[in-house]
């Protein structure tokens, strides 16, 4: 059998797939942004039999804005964690972990 390292490839990729991609949330009302991005881990392809088999298991975190589109709506901001982004159990059933950071000014918790 082959095995092709694509880790760096795959780094490069989510990353830059992930970095500043914008989400309307909310039916609309509001816009979600990734900043920050950062991805770990390991990635390859291995050719058995002929048939290539992608093998991952990957990290991602990210920092998270979002801010409202209508008035009256405010800002938003956190982190979203993926420890184990993996080809075993496919993106499905990744565990994603979200925070929300406080916001202390103007008396907010």
């Amino acid at each position: 059998w082959e095995e092709k390292p694509m880790t760096d490839f795959s780094i490069k990729w989510l990353s830059r797939e992930l970095q500043g991609l914008s989400l309307k949330i909310l039916s609309g009302l509001a816009e979600l942004e990734f900043r920050d991005v950062q991805v770990t881990g390991d990635a390859s392809v291995t050719v058995r039999k002929g048939k290539p088999i992608i093998l991952y298991l990957l990290r991602v975190e990210s920092r998270w804005e979002a801010a409202g589109t209508a008035q009256g709506l405010g800002e938003a901001k956190g982190s979203l964690i993926l420890p184990e982004l993996s080809s075993e159990d496919g993106p499905n059933s990744s565990v994603i972990q979200i925070e929300t950071t406080s916001d202390t000014s103007r008396h907010r918790s």
